[in-house]
C-alpha cells in the first residue's frame, strides 16, 4: 500500500466539545466505517451478529461508560450528536474489539511493544499495531485539548476516542491485546480506559482510576510517568502492576499472579512466545532509542511469527498496520503507517508543561 501522510483531528473545549468537533470532521469517514460489515466487526466473528443485536449490546456498554467514566460518555455523546449517529451506534466503534470476542476469536498475532526508563524524565514507550488491514485506512492522529487537565495525542482511528497516547504532562500509555480464562463482558472498553487515563498526570492516580472502573476485557497497559514506568496487566476481575526499567511484551501474561488467567490457545501462544523471545534478542538495555525501536519493529525473523506481520495468509486481511514510538518527555510521536519495514516516519508533537 503506498505511503500517505496520517489524517490529524484537533478537539478543543468542554468534553462533549470535542466529542462534537470529531464527529463532524469525521462523519463522511464514520458513517461509512458503520456499513462496512457493522466497523468491520462481522467480518471476523465466527457467527456474525445482527446490526440490531450488536447495536444493543453496545446500548449497554454505554450505561456502564456513562456511570463510570462520565467525562467520557459526554464526549460519546458529543461525537454521536457531531456524526449524526446514535450513542449505541457511537458506543459499538468503542467496544469492536468486545463484540468481535464475545465468543473466542483465534488470533494468530497481535502487537509487540518495547518500552524502557533512562534518567529521570526521560521513558520511550513503542509498539506496533497489529489488525484488520482494512483499519489503516481509518488510522488519524487526535489532539485533545481542553480546560484543566493535560492536552492529550493519541494514534487512534475512525470514531474510536482512544487507542494508545502521551499527554502533556510526560505520561505515555502502550496497550497490548491479552486473551484470559476469565468471561469479558459489559464494563470500560480498555481503549476507552486508555483516553480516561491520559487525564491524570502520574501512574498512581492512573492505577486508582484502573481499579476503580469497570472493565470489560484483558490487556496489557505499560505506562510512564517523569519518574516511573509500569507493566500493567489487567482482567475484568484482577489488576497487576510492576515497576521496572525496560519492558518486552507481546500478547502473554508475564506476571505471575496472572500467570493462571492465560487463556489456551495453539497459534495465537506460539506467536506471541516467538515475538517475546525474538524482542529479548534484539533490545539491548541502555541502548534503546527511536531508531533501535523501529529497526526491531521491521524485523521479519521468524516469519509468520515475525514482528513487521504481513499476514502471509494465516488469518485474511490481518497485518501490522503501524509502529508507533512515543517520546513523552520531549512531547513527540513518531508514526509509521502499514508496514514498518517499508513506511516512512511521520513525527508528532505536543508542548509538555514543565
Amino acid at each position: 500500500m503506498p505511503d500517505t501522510a496520517l489524517p490529524t483531528r484537533l478537539a478543543i473545549g468542554t468534553p462533549y466539545e470535542r466529542g462534537y468537533s470529531l464527529g463532524v470532521q469525521d462523519r463522511e469517514s464514520i458513517t461509512a466505517f458503520l456499513r462496512d460489515g457493522t466497523a468491520r466487526i462481522n467480518c471476523h466473528r465466527v457467527r456474525p451478529m445482527s446490526r440490531p443485536a450488536l447495536l444493543e449490546v453496545a446500548g449497554a456498554f454505554a450505561q456502564v461508560i456513562s456511570e463510570d467514566v462520565p467525562t467520557l460518555f459526554a464526549e460519546l455523546r458529543g461525537m454521536a450528536e457531531g456524526a449524526g449517529i446514535s450513542i449505541a451506534e457511537a458506543t459499538l466503534l468503542q467496544t469492536r474489539r468486545e463484540l468481535i470476542a464475545w465468543q473466542e476469536v483465534p488470533s494468530a498475532t497481535d502487537c509487540t511493544l518495547i518500552a524502557a526508563r533512562g534518567h529521570p524524565g526521560h521513558a520511550i514507550i513503542g509498539q506496533t499495531v497489529d489488525l484488520d488491514t482494512q483499519l489503516r485506512k481509518h488510522g488519524r492522529v487526535v489532539r485533545f485539548v481542553g480546560k484543566d487537565e493535560p492536552d492529550v495525542l493519541m494514534y487512534t482511528f475512525t470514531g474510536l476516542l482512544g487507542y494508545l497516547g502521551m499527554n502533556s504532562a510526560g505520561v505515555a500509555i502502550g496497550i497490548n491485546m491479552l486473551h484470559c480464562r476469565e468471561s469479558w463482558g459489559l464494563g470500560v472498553p480498555p481503549y476507552l480506559l486508555v483516553r480516561h487515563a491520559l487525564r491524570f498526570t502520574n501512574v498512581d492516580l492512573i492505577l486508582a482510576e484502573l481499579h476503580r472502573i469497570r472493565r470489560a476485557s484483558s490487556r496489557a497497559l505499560t505506562i510512564c510517568d517523569r519518574q516511573r514506568l509500569l507493566s500493567v496487566e489487567m482482567t475484568p476481575n484482577h489488576v497487576s502492576a510492576q515497576e521496572t526499567e525496560l519492558v518486552l511484551h507481546t500478547n502473554h501474561f508475564l506476571h505471575s499472579a496472572l500467570l493462571s488467567c492465560e487463556a489456551e490457545a495453539g497459534a495465537r501462544q506460539r506467536s506471541s512466545s516467538a515475538r517475546h523471545r525474538r524482542i529479548s534478542e534484539l533490545v539491548r538495555p541502555g541502548c534503546v532509542d527511536r531508531d533501535a525501536l523501529f529497526e526491531a519493529f521491521a524485523d521479519h525473523d521468524s516469519a509468520p511469527d515475525s514482528i513487521c506481520w504481513h499476514g502471509h495468509g494465516e488469518i485474511a486481511g490481518m497485518s501490522t498496520v503501524a509502529a508507533v514510538v512515543m517520546e513523552p518527555s520531549g512531547g513527540k510521536m513518531t508514526i509509521r503507517s502499514g508496514l514498518p519495514c517499508v513506511s516512512r516516519d511521520q513525527v508528532f508533537e505536543i508542548e509538555c508543561s514543565t
